[in-house]
């Protein structure tokens, strides 16, 4: 048998999930949790580790952890369990969808499989096996009601703290969410850079500004060739497109965080970076009105990237080096590069100011010539460690300056859209081409 508990977060369901996992220990029925110990999100939690224990939202209730392991291994170890056992799964959707056929199996080999969170595929795959086999696979889904009304909650919504979330219905969501944003706009017209004006630097992602300068209004452009650019990599890491929710993505010089949303709505577990103290907290208190767990830190790029032992598979800094190469001197610029681009396990994403602009031109001190676009590619070519870099030249679907792609792996994009203007350099292939999608 399979039970899945499915509901809001904060529903209850680890509740019954750990209560009834308790009901068979009391029963003298063998139980074994599993929590998924690959995932980032999980594996940086103290308590998740084999002796650990998972607690809920109810005083005083928990349950030993037995096990955490990815997909695979996590599967071979159903397969030792003796029959009349147990195993419980919480925080499932972390898994990959292959493990419903673990759960099948155990299932079929006589072990009782509860299941807490499941993904929606886990949930599609699910329901095809009880298609197959009804008897088999029992789904308990726990309501709660929305907390401005009586109506049943849809949906939640956070205020600064994601352990505690706020249930709603659909009408009180939209309320609250118009409410919040016409909050939040209020705020960026009233404080800098532009006081008094409806005019920003990066817009918000998937929200209106139709009526705001933007000084960066080609934000959907880049983000819509960084996606070109994920998805030409599947041959080499299929799950960053097939599940972006086991993957980590960094953009150094976030500003509001118009990529980290974009990224996280991707299911990416984003972090956003900016030294700019109203820019993070603008990003931040929109990833609370959405209900995204981005990390945005406000930290110097340079200490930021050279201090944190993490690595993460996307990484993207957005006209950001510069600057720290016109407020610390020339080294201090490439140092960042230089610990940004170990720290990229996929691909990294650069936009640079060129010293042909006057913005930039003969304030970097320790500069010898200019930063152009022969420069970049240098850069990337002799401190990436790059298989391949693609350049997306000014123009190319309305961005502003050139864009440069690092593939950690040889890869070829293919782009249909004929706005796109790239040149691939290989290292394999040991020259550049141009390619027009």
């Amino acid at each position: 048998m399979i039970v899945i508990f499915s509901g809001l977060p904060g529903s209850g369901k680890t509740t019954r999930l750990i209560t009834k996992a308790k009901e068979n220990k009391a029963s003298g029925i063998p139980v074994c949790l599993f929590l998924n110990g690959e995932n980032p999100d999980l594996a940086r939690r103290p308590h998740v580790k084999p002796g650990g224990y998972m607690g809920c939202r109810t005083k005083g209730l928990g349950l030993r952890i037995d096990h955490t392991a990815g997909t695979r291994e996590t599967s071979e170890l159903l397969l030792e369990m003796k029959k009349g056992s147990c195993a419980v799964f919480d925080e499932a959707q972390y898994y990959d969808t292959d493990i419903v056929n673990g759960w099948v199996q155990a299932s079929k080999n006589g072990i009782t499989v509860l299941v807490g969170s499941p993904s929606q595929a886990q949930l599609k795959a699910l329901n095809k096996f009880a298609k197959h086999s009804p008897s088999s696979v029992q789904f308990e889904k726990l309501d709660t009601t929305c907390s401005s009304c009586e109506k049943v909650a849809t949906r939640v919504t956070y205020n600064g703290d994601y352990r505690f979330p706020i249930h709603l219905c659909e009408d009180c969501l939209k309320m609250k969410h118009d409410t919040d944003i016409k909050n939040l706009l209020d705020d960026m017209k009233a404080g800098n850079p532009f006081p008094n004006e409806l005019k920003t630097y990066q817009p918000f992602y998937d929200i209106p500004m139709d009526k705001w300068e933007l000084v960066r209004g080609d934000s959907l452009s880049r983000y819509q060739i960084m996606e070109a650019a994920i998805s030409s990599y599947e041959p080499n890491a299929p799950d960053v497109i097939t599940q972006p929710q086991h993957y980590t993505y960094l953009d150094l010089g976030c500003c509001s965080g118009f990529f980290c949303d974009a990224m996280a709505n991707k299911g990416y577990h984003a972090t956003g970076v900016d030294v700019t103290k109203h820019f993070i907290e603008w990003a931040t208190r929109l990833a609370e009105i959405k209900g995204q767990p981005i990390t945005y830190v406000k930290e110097d790029a340079l200490k930021f990237i050279s201090e944190i032992d993490t690595t993460y598979d996307i990484t993207s800094t957005f006209a950001t080096v510069q600057w720290v190469m016109v407020q610390k001197g020339y080294e201090s610029g490439m140092e960042c590069f230089r610990h940004l681009f170990r720290k990229t396990r996929h691909i990294c994403v650069v936009e640079m100011g060129y010293t042909t602009e006057d913005i930039y031109k003969d304030k970097i001190e320790g500069l010898e010539g200019d930063i152009d676009r022969d420069w970049v590619l240098n850069l990337m070519e002799t401190e990436g460690d790059f298989e391949t870099i693609a350049l997306v030249e000014s123009g190319s679907n309305g961005i502003w300056r050139d864009l440069f792609i690092g593939f950690k792996k040889e890869t070829e994009i293919n782009l249909e859209n004929k706005l796109f203007k790239i040149n691939m350099m290989s290292k394999a292939k040991k020259l550049a081409k141009k390619v027009l999608g």
